[in-house]
C-alpha cells in the first residue's frame, strides 16, 4: 500500500510505501506511523491509513 504524505516540519509531500500489520522503518500506532521525513529528516506522526493512495486499475468497494 502507497501513502501520499506532508511532513508538519518542512510540508515536504512525499510517497509512502507500507504493509499492513507490518513496520520495518517506522513505529506503528494503531493508524499512525511515527516517520522520518526524507528531505528534513525529522520524525513526525503520520496516519498512513487516511492517505492511502487507491491503485490504478483497481475498484475497492
Amino acid at each position: 500500500m502507497r501513502s501520499r504524505l506532508r511532513c508538519p516540519r518542512c510540508n515536504y509531500e512525499f510517497e509512502y510505501r507500507w504493509i499492513p500489520l507490518a513496520s520495518f522503518t517506522s513505529i506503528r500506532f494503531g493508524k499512525k506511523r511515527y516517520i522520518r521525513c526524507p528531505r528534513c529528516h525529522g520524525w513526525s506522526w503520520f496516519n498512513v491509513w487516511d492517505t492511502r493512495i487507491d491503485h490504478e486499475g483497481t475498484d475497492e468497494h
